[in-house]
């Protein structure tokens, strides 16, 4: 086994040591555990970014159906359909991501869609203003 010298007065180790018993200084760890580290703190920090970004583009997906949802029953009011709430504009974009197996944009392109053919093309008309399916 290859003798341990202290990295800085060169004196040789007792076995397992990790301060030197001449000049009492602390010895600095071995490269391949310093390497470890690094890797396990690089992977938990990249980790922690994935978690972060899917988290954040959730959050940002979420309030942009909000807005997007609001905006339509903002028009349904506007167009005289005063009974029209959040609940139901919801319940229709869910009923066509189901339809289409897509997102919640797909499912208000599916709903207007659905009014458009049941006759109601002012209902259908507030889910594709472009306000509606691009909302910032």
């Amino acid at each position: 086994m290859a003798e341990r010298k202290c990295a800085y007065c060169l004196e040789e180790l007792r076995e397992g040591a990790t301060v030197c018993h001449v000049c009492a200084r602390e010895q600095p760890a071995a490269k391949s555990a310093r390497n470890q580290k690094l890797l396990i703190y690089g992977l938990v920090g990249a980790a922690v970014l994935v978690v972060g970004g899917w988290l954040g583009w959730n959050a940002l997906d979420q309030m942009a159906r909000a807005k997007a949802v609001a905006r339509i029953v903002e028009c349904m009011h506007l167009h005289g359909d005063k009974t029209m709430d959040a609940d139901f504009v919801n319940h229709e974009i869910d009923d066509g991501m189901t339809q289409t197996g897509k997102g919640w944009r797909a499912g208000v392109e599916y709903a207007a869609l659905v009014f458009i053919r049941s006759g109601a093309t002012d209902t259908g008309a507030c889910f594709t203003t472009q306000e509606t399916l691009f909302s910032d």
